[in-house]
C-alpha cells in the first residue's frame, strides 16, 4: 500500500495539484473512503509534456502549527505525482521556502515549519499526526446523546483508534464545555460545606433569622452565629413584615442584648421588603443577605431548624397535653443546654451560668463527678468534631465555585430550583464575597456564587456534513482564517490582511481542527487590539501613548537616598532651570534693606515610580512661605477646577464624540508672564549653595514667583487664563471660572478645565490642533491621550465605536489602609483627610466620609474608627466600581436631580442632606455630573424641613449646570426634580402652605422656579428608588448601586404633574411632550392660576 509523502514545495508549480495515487494514500491515512469528491472547478494541467484533466477533488488539511491549519480543496489528476503545493497557495497564505535552513516560513503566524529532503526535493511531511475535526468530534458527542468526554474517550480506546490520544480527551472536554445543551442540563451545583470557625466568640454580633413551620404554623427562629444560642416563637396571627419585626423585638432584642450588629436573613419576601430594610437601618443593623434559593447559606441556622423540629416532636409525643407554646419553649431550652462552641453550652456562653438541675443532697458528690465527666466528654467531642471537619474537607470535592473568577462583565448561567435547570446566560453586574448581582431582564438580582457558573458560548462551525468547496487555486479569505471560494478567481484586496501590515490574518478554519478553537481567541484578540489602536485613534506617534499610573515617593529629610548621584543631578537640573528662566538674581546681603522680606528655602526630593526599573529622581526648590511677612495681606484671585467640571468635560465628550487628552506644564509657576510686584529674598542653605554657585554673603532676589510663595499661584493663573482667552479664543463658563468652552458659531468644538499646571481637555480634531499652541508657548510634557490621571482620578477611554469613558480611583483606593482601634485623634484626622479624596469618584462613600469629617476631638471614640475602617473595607472590596460615561442621544438630553434628607441621623442629632445631578436621555442612560452629602447648616425641626433644604441645595447646583450646559449644547435642557417626600412634593406643586416660617423663603423660591418653568417638573418617588438616599445614610443603597453599575437610571416615578407647555418663558426653552397614554388624574393643582392635574405612573417626568 502506497504511503502518503506530504507536500512537495520546490517544484515551482503555478497551481496546486495532487496525483491520484497520493490522493488515495492521504485518504487512507486519515481513515476515509478513497472515493474522490466531484470538483466544482475542474481544470487542465500540463506536466511532463502531457495535458491532464481533473478527475476529482480531495480535501487536505495542512498543519502549519499546532493551532494553525490550511484547509485546501486540491484537484486530482490521473498521474503518479506527489502533492504539489503551488505558488498560488504560498502567495495566498504569505509563506516561502528557505532552502538554506530547510524551513517553511509563515509570515502571518511568525512560525517556521521544519522540512525534509527526500526523492531529491523538499517536502512538508506531517505523517499521520492529524487531529480530529470539530464537526467529527461534535457529531460523535451528539450521536451518543451528549455523553461525558471520559466515556467517549474510553470508547475510542476500546476501538483501538490510533488517534485517540490524551490530547483527544482534552479536545472532547472542550467540545463538552462549549456545548450549550450540556451547560444547561448540568447537575445542580455543590455548595461550600467546609468552613473555618471564628477565632473569637461574641454574642449578638451576627444573628441568623428565618421562618420555619411546626405543625403547619409559622415559627420565627433566631440563632446567634457565634454562641448558637436560640430563641423562637409562634406567629399565630400573620407573617407580615410588621408582625415578624415585633416578634423579633419581643423574643430577642428586648429579652437579651438589644439589636445585633449584623442580621443574616433568607430571601423571603417579608425579610427582604423595603419596610424590613428600613427598620434595620433605623436600628443600626447591617443586613447580610442570602442568594436567591440559597437555603444552605444560613448554615447553622438551617441545621438548628432540624434540631428544633426534632426536639419539639419528642416533647409533643411525650407530653401531648401541654400547649404548643410551652412545648416550643421547652424545645428551645433543651437546645440551649446542649454542647455548643468549645464544648460549652450556649446558655453558659450568653448568661454566664450553668443551668440549675434538680438534685438530691445525697447525690451531690455523684453530681460533681458527672459534671466533670461531661466536661471531659465535651472536650473529647470538640476534638472529634475538629478531626471530622478536617477529614471531611480532604474527602470532599472542592466546589466549582471556589475556583471560578466571576467578576463584573462575565456571562454566567444560574441554577434555579424551579424548574430545576440552568437558566441564562446573564451578565454579572457586581460581586460581594460569595454573592453576585446578575442582570436578569434589566433587573438586578442577588444569587449565591455556588449557584452560578461561567457560561462558555458554543462554537458554531460549518455543518459537519459539508466539506470546503473551494479549490486550492481559487481561494481567498474573507474572514480571518476561513477559506471560501472566490468566484472571480482573483484574491480579494485586503482580505488576507485587514490591517495592511501583515499582522492581521490567521488562516485557521474552525471547521477543520478542534485545536483551532484556542486559535480563534488569539486571532480575534490580535485583530481587535490592532484595529482598535490603528482605526479609532490618531496615527501613532511618540506623543500618542497611554500613560501609566505610578506612585511618587517624597523623601524625608535625612533620607540617605537624597545623597545618591541621581538625586544630586536632579537638584542641579532644578537649579539650572531656575537660572535659565530668570527666576532669581544674586545680590550681596549687605545691599539688602534692613527690614527686607527674607525667606528660607530647601530642596524637596522625590522618586517617581520607586522600586521599578523606570525610577526617576526629581527635585523641587521650594521657598518657606510660612515666613512671608506679607502673607496675611495677600488677596488671592486664582480659581481651581471643580470636580463637577471634570465630569462635565467627560460627559460632553461622550455625547459629542470628542477625544480626551491632557497637558502638564513643567515648572508652571516659573513660567508666569508677570514679574514679582514685591521684593522677596531667599537665603540659601550652605549645603545647597553649590547648586547656585553662591559665595559667602550672597542672597537670591526673586524676579518671578517660586514654589512655596503665597501668591505664586495667582501669577500663573493670570498667565494661563490670558493665554486661554486670547490665544485659544475660549470663554469661561458661569459655574466655574476654570472651565472654558470653545464655540464656532453655535457649535461647540472643545472644553478645557485647568487645575494649576494640569489641564483636562476634550474636543474635535480642530480643537486638538488649536491647543497645540499651549505646548508651543509653555514648556510642557508630551500630550497624553485617552488614559491619564487628573486630580487624583483615573480618566480612561473605552474605544468604540462609539467611544465612551470611565472615571475611577482604583489606584488611590489600593493605597488606603485601615486604622488601629487605638489610633490617636490626630492620626484619625489625617486618615479621614486621605479617605476624603475618594469622594471625587465614589458617591456611594460620600455619606461615610462626611460623617467622619463631623467627628470632633471631644466626641472621638473607638466607634468612629470602626465606621471609617468599615467604609475603607467597603471601598477596597468594590474598587472596580466606576462612573461610566457612554454616548447619549443629544436630542432628548435633560437633567434629572434626586434630593433627600435623613432626619436627626448624625451623632449630634443634626440632619444629613444629599443630592445627585444626572444628565439623562430618553433611554434612561445617564451621566453623573455632581453630587453632595453634607450636614444641614441649620437646625431641622421636622422631616419636611430637611427635605426642603436638600431640595433647595439640589436645585441651586443643578440650575448652574443647566445654564452652562445649555450654552455648550446650544439647546434647552429640561430640569426635573425628584423627591421621596410627599409633603415637599405637595407644598411645591399644589401651592399648599407650611406652618414653619423658617421654611417659607426656601419654599417660595422653589415654587417660583417651578411656576416660571425653571424647574420643568417635580416627581415623587419611593424611598427605595431615591438614588440620593445613598448620600444621606452610610451603607448600601440599591438604587445608587444599580445606577453606578449599569450606567442607567431605571427608577420608576410614583407621581408627577402633567404640565401645560408655557406660552413664553425667559428661563427655559422647554416644551414638554403631550401625554397620549391613559392617566390617573388626582386633585387639581394651581400653578400660575392654571389648573394642572397630577399623574400617577411608572415613567419619567418631563421627558
Amino acid at each position: 500500500m502506497e504511503v502518503f509523502h506530504g507536500a512537495c514545495l520546490d517544484t515551482g508549480a503555478q497551481r496546486t495539484v495532487i496525483g491520484k495515487s497520493q490522493a488515495k494514500a492521504y485518504m487512507a491515512s486519515i481513515g476515509r473512503d478513497a472515493k474522490l469528491a466531484t470538483s466544482k472547478d475542474p481544470g487542465r494541467y500540463r506536466l511532463g509534456g502531457g495535458s491532464y484533466v481533473t478527475i476529482g477533488v480531495v480535501h487536505i488539511r495542512v498543519p502549519i502549527a499546532e493551532d494553525y491549519f490550511l484547509p485546501l480543496a486540491v484537484n486530482v489528476i490521473d498521474l503518479n505525482v506527489p502533492f504539489l503545493m503551488g505558488l498560488d497557495i504560498l502567495d495566498l497564505y504569505r509563506m516561502y521556502v528557505n532552502n538554506v535552513t530547510n524551513h517553511l516560513v509563515c509570515i502571518n503566524e511568525g512560525v517556521s515549519v521544519p522540512l525534509v529532503r527526500k526523492f531529491g526535493h523538499i517536502y512538508l511531511d506531517w505523517g499521520s499526526s492529524i487531529l480530529y475535526t470539530f464537526p467529527e468530534l461534535q457529531r460523535i458527542h451528539k450521536h451518543f446523546y451528549h455523553a461525558k468526554p471520559e466515556r467517549l474517550y474510553a470508547l475510542m480506546r476500546r476501538a483501538k483508534d490510533e488517534h485517540a490520544t490524551p490530547k483527544t480527551l482534552r479536545q472532547l472536554e472542550n467540545v463538552t464545555e462549549a456545548c450549550d445543551l450540556c451547560q444547561r442540563l448540568a447537575q445542580e451545583p455543590s455548595r461550600f460545606r467546609v468552613a473555618m470557625p471564628d477565632e473569637d466568640i461574641c454574642f449578638n454580633r451576627r444573628v441568623m433569622i428565618d421562618i420555619m413551620t411546626l405543625e403547619q404554623t409559622p415559627v420565627l427562629h433566631v440563632v446567634d452565629r457565634d454562641t448558637l444560642f436560640s430563641a423562637a416563637t409562634f406567629l399565630h396571627d400573620k407573617v407580615d413584615t410588621k408582625s415578624v419585626w415585633d416578634a423579633f423585638l419581643r423574643i430577642w432584642v428586648a429579652a437579651y442584648a438589644g439589636y445585633p450588629e449584623q442580621l443574616h436573613a433568607d430571601q423571603g419576601k417579608n425579610l427582604q421588603s423595603q419596610e424590613w430594610k428600613q427598620m434595620m437601618r433605623d436600628a443600626g443593623i447591617k443586613p447580610l443577605d442570602s442568594g436567591i434559593e440559597s437555603h444552605n447559606s444560613l448554615g447553622a441556622g438551617e441545621r438548628y431548624h432540624m434540631m428544633l423540629r426534632q426536639s419539639f416532636r419528642v416533647i409533643r409525643m411525650d407530653h401531648p397535653g401541654i400547649p404548643v407554646d410551652l412545648a416550643l419553649a421547652l424545645a428551645v431550652w433543651a437546645m440551649n443546654q446542649t454542647a455548643g462552641p468549645a464544648g460549652v453550652s450556649p446558655q453558659s456562653l450568653v448568661l454566664g451560668v450553668n443551668p440549675r438541675m434538680p438534685v438530691k443532697p445525697a447525690d451531690l458528690p455523684d453530681h460533681r463527678e458527672r459534671c466533670k465527666a461531661i466536661v471531659e466528654a465535651r472536650a473529647a467531642m470538640v476534638k472529634m468534631v475538629a478531626q471530622a471537619r478536617l477529614s471531611k474537607a480532604f474527602r470532599q470535592r472542592v466546589p466549582r465555585a471556589a475556583g471560578q473568577d466571576i467578576g463584573p462583565g462575565k456571562r454566567v448561567l444560574v441554577y434555579r430550583e424551579i424548574p430545576k435547570k440552568w437558566e441564562g446566560p446573564y451578565m454579572v453586574a457586581g460581586s460581594d464575597g460569595k454573592l453576585v448581582w446578575l442582570n436578569v431582564n434589566d433587573i438586578l438580582k442577588l444569587f449565591s456564587v455556588d449557584k452560578v457558573k461561567l457560561y462558555k458560548p458554543p462554537i458554531t462551525p460549518a455543518t459537519a456534513d459539508e466539506e470546503p468547496s473551494a479549490t486550492a487555486a481559487d481561494t481567498t479569505t474573507n474572514a480571518p482564517g476561513v477559506a471560501v471560494a472566490n468566484p472571480s478567481g482573483t484574491p480579494t484586496a485586503g482580505a488576507t490582511d485587514p490591517t495592511g501590515d501583515g499582522t492581521g490574518t490567521v488562516a485557521v478554519n474552525v471547521a477543520d481542527g478542534i485545536s483551532a478553537a484556542g486559535a480563534i481567541v488569539d486571532s480575534v484578540s490580535r485583530q481587535i487590539g490592532h484595529v482598535s489602536l490603528s482605526r479609532h485613534r490618531a496615527a501613532p506617534d511618540e506623543e500618542n501613548e497611554r500613560s501609566s499610573t505610578f506612585m511618587t515617593e517624597v523623601l524625608e529629610p535625612g533620607d540617605p537616598r537624597a545623597s545618591i548621584p541621581g538625586m544630586e543631578a536632579a537638584r542641579q537640573a532644578e537649579a539650572d532651570g531656575l537660572k535659565r528662566r530668570g527666576v532669581w538674581t544674586k545680590v550681596l546681603e549687605e545691599n539688602v534693606p534692613a527690614k527686607a522680606n527674607i525667606l528660607g528655602a530647601r530642596f524637596v526630593n522625590a522618586i517617581k515610580e520607586p522600586n521599578t526599573d523606570a525610577a526617576k529622581y526629581k527635585a523641587r526648590y521650594v521657598a518657606q512661605g510660612c515666613g512671608d511677612k506679607d502673607k496675611p495681606f495677600i488677596v488671592h484671585n486664582l480659581s481651581t477646577l471643580r470636580q463637577s467640571s471634570t465630569k462635565a468635560i467627560v460627559s460632553t465628550s461622550a455625547v459629542l464624540g470628542w477625544r480626551l487628552f491632557s497637558h502638564d506644564v513643567n515648572q508652571a509657576y516659573l513660567q508666569s508672564k508677570d514679574a514679582m510686584a514685591r521684593e522677596l529674598y531667599v537665603r540659601v542653605r550652605k549645603s545647597d549653595a553649590k547648586y547656585f554657585e553662591l559665595k559667602a554673603g550672597e542672597l537670591l532676589r526673586l524676579r518671578k514667583p517660586l514654589y512655596g510663595i503665597a501668591d505664586a499661584g495667582d501669577y500663573w493663573d493670570a498667565t494661563f487664563v490670558l493665554h486661554v482667552k486670547e490665544d485659544l479664543g475660549m470663554k469661561p463658563l458661569t459655574g466655574d471660572p476654570a472651565l472654558f468652552v470653545k464655540m464656532d458659531g453655535g457649535a461647540p468644538e472643545g472644553m478645557l478645565g485647568a487645575y494649576v499646571d494640569d489641564s483636562c481637555m476634550g474636543g474635535n480634531e480642530k480643537f486638538q490642533d488649536l491647543t497645540l499652541a499651549t505646548l508651543d508657548k509653555f514648556e510642557s510634557k508630551p500630550r497624553v491621550w485617552d488614559d491619564f490621571q487628573f486630580i487624583g482620578v483615573s480618566v480612561r477611554t473605552l474605544l468604540g465605536p462609539p467611544r465612551s469613558f470611565t472615571l475611577d480611583q482604583k489606584v488611590y483606593i489600593d493605597n488606603l489602609s485601615r486604622l488601629s482601634l487605638s489610633v490617636t485623634y490626630e492620626d484619625f484626622v489625617r486618615a479621614r483627610a486621605a479617605f476624603a479624596w475618594v469622594a471625587h469618584g465614589r458617591p456611594d462613600l460620600c455619606c461615610s466620609i462626611n460623617r467622619a469629617a463631623q467627628v470632633t476631638e471631644a466626641l472621638f471614640s473607638e466607634k468612629h474608627v470602626k465606621e471609617i475602617n468599615k467604609a475603607i473595607k467597603h471601598a477596597k472590596s468594590t474598587k472596580e466600581m466606576v462612573l461610566s460615561y457612554k454616548p447619549l442621544e443629544r436630542e432628548s438630553l435633560h437633567l434629572r436631580v434626586y434630593a433627600d434628607a435623613s432626619f436627626h441621623s448624625n451623632d449630634d442629632m443634626s440632619s444629613q442632606l444629599g443630592y445627585i445631578v444626572l444628565l439623562c436621555d430618553a433611554a434612561d442612560q445617564c451621566h453623573v455630573l455632581t453630587y453632595s452629602s453634607k450636614k444641614a447648616r441649620r437646625i431641622v425641626r421636622s422631616i419636611m424641613a430637611g427635605e426642603v433644604y436638600a431640595f433647595a441645595d439640589a436645585f441651586d447646583a443643578a440650575y448652574i449646570l443647566k445654564h452652562d450646559l445649555e450654552r455648550v449644547y446650544n439647546q434647552p435642557l429640561p430640569l426635573v426634580m425628584l423627591t421621596d417626600s410627599k409633603q415637599t412634593f405637595d407644598v411645591i406643586t399644589r401651592a399648599t402652605h407650611t406652618t414653619e416660617k423658617r421654611l417659607m423663603i426656601d419654599v417660595a423660591a422653589a415654587r417660583e422656579a417651578y411656576n416660571r418653568h425653571e424647574i420643568s417638573n417635580v416627581g415623587l418617588v419611593k424611598s427605595e428608588h431615591n438614588i440620593a438616599d445613598g448620600l444621606t445614610k452610610p451603607g448600601l443603597c440599591p438604587a445608587l448601586d444599580a445606577m453606578m453599575r449599569t450606567g442607567a437610571d431605571a427608577s420608576p416615578v410614583q407621581q408627577w404633574i402633567i404640565r401645560s407647555n408655557p406660552a413664553t418663558s425667559t428661563a427655559s426653552h422647554e416644551a414638554l411632550p403631550t401625554e397620549t397614554r391613559s392617566t390617573t388624574m388626582g386633585p387639581l393643582a394651581t400653578v400660575d392660576g392654571r389648573a394642572e392635574p397630577t399623574r400617577s405612573d411608572d415613567g419619567k417626568p418631563g421627558v
